[in-house]
């Protein structure tokens, strides 16, 4: 599969379906893709000399995109298990238009504990489309406040599905408690079948 964006050109060979999810473009995915384009552009800093993790990367579109336009910093793709491999196909297909960005492959579960080398080490943290499961709402909130730091960014993506409203409200209250109710919201709409949700995410 090749999928242009803001310019770019991404090679995602590795992109199947595994169950109902899967290492697939999602339309919220591409968005944010497109988003975090525009932001290296007006404002490189937030990118540049970063550690940046992309949670749930799926065919890890997002995380790519970041890697063509951030600099000298550090950017993690990480997933299930079952998807590490597809990737790190994708990663692989697409590491000649990297800028000067380290990038690697590495599964993480929600539902277990963060490896301590990611614990509050994480900068710019990137979800798109990963407010799914109801039961994996806690953990990913947890998992969330475990790799942040006082100056964590967070853009979060997310297709609006009117069988899945109550999973968002449930998201952002939970957010609202593991973090103090201290994080700030900014809002970014756009149209696609549904409505899709952009916010960045910070203290």
């Amino acid at each position: 599969m090749k999928v242009d964006i803001e310019g770019l050109s991404f090679n995602l060979p590795g992109s199947e379906m595994v169950g109902d999810l899967g290492s697939i473009v999602f339309p919220a995915s591409r968005l944010l893709a497109e988003y975090i384009i525009q932001k290296s552009i007006k404002e490189p800093n937030q990118l540049n000399n970063k550690n940046i993790l992309e949670l749930g990367s799926g065919s890890g579109l997002v995380g790519l995109a970041s890697a063509m336009v951030a600099n000298n910093s550090h950017i993690i793709l990480t997933d299930l298990p079952v998807y590490t491999h597809n990737i790190k196909e994708n990663v692989a297909m697409n590491n000649g238009q990297f800028s000067a960005c380290h990038v690697q492959v590495q599964p993480l579960d929600w539902m277990q504990q963060v490896p301590e080398t990611l614990e509050h080490n994480i900068d710019v943290i990137l979800v798109s489309d990963c407010i799914y499961y109801q039961d994996a709402i806690l953990p990913l909130v947890r998992v969330l406040k475990s790799l942040s730091h006082a100056q964590t960014k967070i853009f979060l993506s997310y297709e609006e599905r009117p069988d899945k409203l109550s999973l968002y409200e449930e998201f952002f209250k939970l957010m609202d408690h593991q973090f103090l109710n201290k994080f700030k919201r900014k809002e970014i709409k756009s149209c696609f079948n549904n409505m899709i949700y952009i916010y960045e995410i910070y203290n």
